[in-house]
């Protein structure tokens, strides 16, 4: 492999590479756990008091997925893409210091700063958006063929220990320094939070700069005529034209929900920062504990049948919006007194912990159909036309989500069976069930099932009722 400035990269250089992209990941990560977390959701909503404000400030990073094919078409015609790469990302993430101390210039008028805020989230999506193909593309190709998938798997462990090591230090700065909803609360918290995290993000960019960048022609000659034809050739697959938009609506299903299940975590059932972060990392558990052994099943029943089951299982946990109460579980231990543990923790706690694995395998599906109905020649620009038509349809959900938020349906005064008080959230979790089961899966069983893939019914009848720990067994069975 041949660098840009000509030197020949070795097995040493290029392994010495790919540990420095575990490094620069693991800081970028920790950027994340804060900029694609609760804390962004939480500040919105503290400085603004509105759900539609929330919800454009999340209905914007979605709809930043539609720069990738502009930005793919730029990138392509630079000899070194590098340079400029880093340039933008690093005032991508410097660009994090304004939720850190527009608050704290503008106290008196904390709506102006939520304007600057989510103005901010938008150019900050935008940039990243642009530069993400850049560097999928950069570090794939430094990757071997024959490392691939436990470099990746590596790569994942690493940057889940950051992200909750982040997360963590997020919850326990702002459960320790009075919030604005205190006595003689502050914004000083999230200062902290925000400005460790802008610093972060901006040394993974720095050291990701050290990175060799692999030789690559770029296309000099441009016609609107073949530019377009690019864009659209992928969807003359009908497969991949379903499967992108089962996948648009599954995105804006969790866009309803989303950021306002955080708010309604907060405000509603009381739960404090620590707490919350709590719930994001068991959810990101489930990724690793449930969704790397549900890999097996896409393997053995295909990825368009493994998405088909998780989008019907997945809404099933919604229902638990219905039945949590603010209150806690008292546990006794002898020698050791007790403790106690919120309802919404102990429940959602479980719940994320297969939810999140759902989710991480419908992510792994999409990846593994897009890269199959594809041929490798145009998978670059069929990749980013597939995320700008997922980011433009889904952008909806957060709006809905926030104009849902600020009705006033409590004024209903209407409380379930359960005890549960009629909240928007529970409006918001009915929009979320419907959205995957009557258009999500019904697209994407539209999907044609590829030769060695299991059809679902044949899969629902091997499953023997009652136990279900044998349902992977039988997916086996299928094959002896």
């Amino acid at each position: 492999m041949i660098t840009n400035n000509g030197k020949i990269l070795s097995d040493k250089d290029i392994k010495r590479a790919l540990r420095t992209s575990m490094l620069a990941g693991s800081f970028g990560f920790a950027w994340f756990a804060v900029a694609g977390g609760p804390p962004v959701a939480l500040l919105v909503d503290f400085l603004s008091d509105s759900g539609l404000i929330l919800g454009l400030s999340v209905m914007l990073q979605q709809i930043s997925f539609a720069v990738q094919i502009p930005s793919t078409l730029f990138f392509e015609t630079l000899y070194s893409r590098k340079k400029l790469w880093g340039a933008l990302l690093i005032l991508q993430r410097l660009s994090w210091i304004t939720p850190a101390v527009v608050p704290l210039i503008f106290p008196s008028n904390p709506e102006f700063a939520a304007l600057i805020f989510v103005c901010m989230i938008g150019a900050s999506s935008i940039i990243g958006q642009a530069c993400a193909p850049v560097w999928l593309n950069w570090i794939a190709t430094l990757i071997p063929q024959k490392i691939r998938g436990r470099y990746w798997s590596l790569r994942q462990c690493v940057l889940f220990v950051s992200f909750i090591l982040m997360t963590l230090f997020s919850g326990w700065i702002l459960d320790f320094i009075p919030s604005p909803d205190k006595p003689n609360g502050t914004y000083i918290g999230f200062t902290v939070v925000f400005s460790v995290a802008a610093l972060l993000g901006t040394i993974d960019i720095i050291i990701h700069l050290f990175i060799p960048e692999p030789k690559y022609e770029p296309k000099t000659k441009f016609s609107l005529f073949n530019t377009i034809e690019r864009i659209m050739h992928p969807f003359k697959n009908s497969d991949y034209l379903w499967m992108t938009i089962s996948i648009s609506f599954w995105y804006l299903a969790m866009g309803i929900v989303g950021a306002f299940g955080i708010i309604y975590l907060r405000k509603s059932l009381l739960l404090s920062y620590s707490e919350i972060s709590l719930l994001v990392i068991t959810s990101s558990l489930g990724t690793i504990l449930i969704g790397l052994p549900l890999g097996f099943l896409i393997d053995k029943a295909g990825a368009r049948t493994s998405a088909v089951i998780s989008m019907i299982i997945m809404p099933i946990f919604g229902i638990l919006w219905f039945f949590i109460t603010p209150g806690s579980y008292i546990f006794s231990f002898p020698g050791l007194g007790k403790c106690s543990l919120p309802h919404a923790v102990l429940l959602f706690g479980v719940a994320n912990l297969i939810s999140g694995g759902l989710a991480s395998t419908i992510g792994t599906c999409q990846f593994h159909m897009l890269s199959s109905l594809i041929p490798e020649n145009r998978r670059t620009m069929a990749f980013a036309a597939h995320w700008t038509l997922v980011g433009v349809l889904s952008a909806t959900g957060p709006l809905i989500g926030g104009i849902i938020m600020d009705m006033d349906v409590e004024s209903l005064n209407y409380t379930f069976f359960t005890g549960v008080k009629f909240s928007y959230i529970h409006i918001l979790v009915v929009l979320y069930i419907i959205v995957i089961l009557f258009i999500s899966v019904p697209c994407m069983l539209k999907v044609k099932i590829r030769t060695g893939e299991i059809p679902i019914l044949l899969l629902l009848s091997n499953i023997k009722n009652g136990n279900p720990l044998r349902a992977v067994s039988a997916i086996y069975n299928i094959y002896q």
